[in-house]
């Protein structure tokens, strides 16, 4: 038989060869290396089951698709379900095969799988991209950490910063990207967001290192901003604060370590830095490169005496981003018009100073920093809304709402002429007067309103119980309690097979076990009080498999939101409400029924900002009907004997 040019050999027994070549392919992935494996069989293109699948047979489609070797295998449909044939099952290759279609399977269409199962592959692709020079020229920081050693970690690309996903990313990752920032090595590593949620793209995904890599472009990865990570998966690290030798400036004329006169290392001699135009942003930047967290303030006029030597560099211009007083702009090295009575000084903090939100609540109040254990403020003159934006992300809120007085402060009034450009991490990379230096009085100290959102105080309220509870707690003297679990439970014919994330057996959820109990025993998870501004929607997913389920309840404060309850079947379904300004405190019960078939499941809770989408047919919302997709959401055609918008009521 010939088949679109391709020969097949029919026989009444698979042997697991054939004559020819059968064609596969990839789809679905972020390039042409990887994505969903698909095999043209009988005129049309169909997937693979990943039971039995191995790297040796990801290995032999990636020859027969033009690639080295193979990288990796995804299963469950990574890489999305496709639909149409299953055509192979238990695929097992042996290594020397030249095409997929020699090793062994249970037969064409021959299957116990659905398409939850597709097996998906990455494939190594054979490039002459000289990596080591692209490493050169890819920049990394750390952002929103309380020292210059730890941080979210962000890398620059195409002009832009963005985020790293805690995906396979482990200890020899976190020592690339700590010697490639200059220090000796990492401490530790966090992922979930531990330093706050990034903004912008999320540019790397799936990093694996050997350690050895100079720069983490020469780590094996997906291709840029290639992630299926949200923000709450940001990496952070924790380097060791020692820097590598070599650096080629210093502080000297003082005996305090972070404050001196500026030197630079050039041509294989020490010279000095010309005041003019050095601001707080120049100074930000040589502080870091030191190895400090911030710049403190500005020395001019050879503060800390006149310097020898040449003079390298005059009139420096920073962006304030940069990671070496090199990076930024200046006059020709060595070519000035200053005298050593120009060299400029620099005062560096170790650690950036703490601030609060005083004489107010939460997320407003007068803002305040604290400096050699000294509460103190932040004077009003020409601070605007991108100087609060930068405060309220440094606090950890989302956003700035507004300016306000929240009365005067006491003690020292510590910046004055805050000058933020708004992208800014925290307000000491900033521009200002200098440290303690102002023309203010109390009756001026600045306040903000922030807008609270997932980053204060909420974010632990997104839980997919994979590790644990999250920030959902559970009365530890209680009888009955949520339990974590994976897998069918251990009663019959009740509870899910499988959990919402990863819809496989080794993703948790959370469940009430029915066996055991008494009707009506009532389990119970609940956050702390959290306040809004603005509209939110808070979902999650349940399961209500079982002759005799009980109830779901969610209430916010005594407000009951949601109370569902009877047999809804091994389905995973979509609940969602929109929760508004104010106080919020959020209670999930479980309420097991009449008997041992009620085990009830829960899982991928979120909250969201803005108003709840309209549930669609993917959200499973139809329960004794065929759910069918209009264009403003979806309408529940019930079965014979049930009624009501969801089909969830039998007629009398």
């Amino acid at each position: 038989m010939i088949i679109l040019g391709y020969f097949y050999l029919l026989s009444c027994f698979f042997t697991g060869t054939f004559l020819s070549e059968v064609p596969i392919r990839l789809v679905h992935g972020c390039n042409l290396s990887e994505g969903r494996l698909e095999i043209f069989y009988q005129n049309r293109w169909g997937t693979i089951c990943d039971d039995k699948f191995d790297i040796v047979a990801a290995h032999i489609a990636c020859r027969q698709l033009g690639y080295s070797q193979a990288e990796r295998f995804k299963c469950c449909g990574y890489f999305g379900q496709g639909n149409g044939r299953i055509w192979m099952d238990n695929l097992v290759c042996h290594g020397n095969e030249s095409s997929l279609h020699e090793c062994s399977h249970n037969g064409w269409s021959i299957h116990n799988c659905n398409h939850q199962e597709d097996v998906g592959i990455i494939c190594i692709k054979d490039t002459s991209t000289n990596r080591n020079q692209a490493a050169s020229e890819i920049q990394l920081r750390l952002q929103n950490g309380k020292t210059h050693y730890e941080g979210r970690l962000e890398i620059l690309n195409n002009g832009e910063w963005g985020t790293v996903c805690s995906d396979y990313f482990d200890e020899l990752a976190a020592n690339v990207a700590c010697r490639q920032l200059g220090y000796v090595g990492a401490l530790d590593y966090a992922c979930c967001a531990r330093f706050g949620l990034g903004g912008g793209p999320i540019w790397l995904d799936d990093i694996r290192c050997n350690g050895s890599e100079r720069s983490l472009i020469e780590c094996s990865m997906r291709p840029f901003s290639c992630s299926d990570c949200d923000h709450f998966q940001d990496v952070g690290l924790i380097c060791n604060p020692r820097r590598q030798s070599g650096k080629k400036i210093r502080l000297v004329g003082s005996n305090d370590t972070q404050t001196g006169r500026l030197e630079i290392y050039a041509n294989n001699q020490w010279g000095t830095v010309c005041d003019d135009l050095f601001q707080v942003d120049e100074a930000g930047v040589a502080c870091r490169e030191l190895g400090y967290a911030n710049a403190k303030a500005v020395h001019s006029a050879s503060e800390f005496g006149s310097g020898t030597g040449p003079i390298w560099l005059d009139n420096v211009f920073c962006q304030g981003n940069e990671t070496s007083l090199l990076d930024c702009s200046y006059k020709a090295l060595g070519r000035h018009d200053c005298s050593h009575s120009e060299d400029v000084g620099i005062s560096c903090f170790a650690v950036n100073p703490d601030i609060r939100l005083a004489n107010g609540g939460s997320f407003y109040g007068r803002i305040e920093i604290k400096y050699n254990n000294v509460w103190g403020t932040l004077c009003d003159n020409h601070f605007d809304i991108r100087d609060a934006k930068v405060i309220c992300r440094q606090l950890g809120f989302m956003e700035a709402h507004r300016i306000q007085s929240y009365g005067p402060g006491t003690g020292p009034i510590y910046i004055d002429e805050l000058n933020c450009r708004g992208y800014e991490s925290n307000i000491f990379q900033c521009s200002h007067n200098g440290f303690e230096k102002h023309n203010c009085y109390h009756r001026q100290d600045v306040g903000v309103e922030c807008l609270p959102s997932v980053q204060s105080g909420i974010s632990n309220i997104n839980c997919t119980f994979q590790y644990d509870f999250c920030g959902w707690k559970y009365s530890i003297n209680a009888t009955f309690n949520w339990t974590r679990h994976r897998g069918k439970t251990s009663s019959v014919k009740t509870g899910p097979t499988f959990d919402h994330t990863s819809n496989t057996k080794k993703g948790y959820y959370a469940y009430i076990e029915a066996s055991g109990r008494n009707q009506n025993d009532t389990a119970i998870l609940m956050t702390d009080a959290f306040e809004l501004i603005g509209n939110y929607c808070f979902s999650l997913w349940y399961n209500a498999n079982g002759k005799t389920i009980g109830s779901l309840i969610i209430k916010d404060h005594q407000t009951v939101k949601v109370h569902y309850s009877r047999n809804r079947k091994n389905i995973w379904r979509k609940v969602q409400f929109s929760l508004g300004y104010g106080s919020h405190l959020l209670q999930i019960l479980g309420v097991r029924g009449k008997g041992y078939r009620g085990d009830l499941a829960i899982d991928d809770i979120k909250i969201r900002e803005g108003l709840c989408p309209t549930l669609k047919c993917k959200d499973h919302p139809c329960i004794y009907g065929t759910c069918r997709p209009q264009r403003n959401g979806f309408n529940c055609r019930c079965w014979s004997g049930y009624q009501g918008k969801l089909c969830d009521f039998k007629r009398r």
